[in-house]
């Protein structure tokens, strides 16, 4: 193959991601599984509506608790909104680096091809 070194530094900086995803990618997992286990049992009004609900229902949920609730509404729609639109950015991140990768591929069969 006839690579320029600019190629040759992609490739290979492509393989090592690809390489380490598995353990990066399962260490975010579990992490993340783990951060929602804690919230699960330490603060279910967080991430459990079946507790809020019986709360509500049963007149327990303080006052506080309801204001803190209804304030932090706004504040994680924008959040998750947000993280939606940094997914979608990568994406075009991800489709970007596909298009050079098939290019690069394209050249390089032409190339062999003669």
């Amino acid at each position: 193959m006839n690579l320029s070194p600019m190629d040759r530094i992609y490739l290979q900086k492509r393989e090592r991601m690809v390489r380490y995803w598995p353990w990066a990618g399962g260490a975010l997992l579990i992490a993340l599984l783990a951060l929602v286990g804690w919230m699960w049992w330490n603060v279910p009004h967080l991430v459990n509506p079946w507790a809020v609900s019986m709360e509500i229902q049963a007149g327990t949920l303080s006052d506080g608790s309801a204001v803190l609730m209804a304030a932090m509404l706004p504040v994680l729609t924008l959040t998750l909104l947000a993280f939606a639109v940094v997914v979608v950015v990568l994406g075009f991140a991800v489709a970007a680096n596909e298009r050079r990768l098939l290019r690069l591929l394209r050249r390089t069969e032409a190339w062999a091809d003669g």
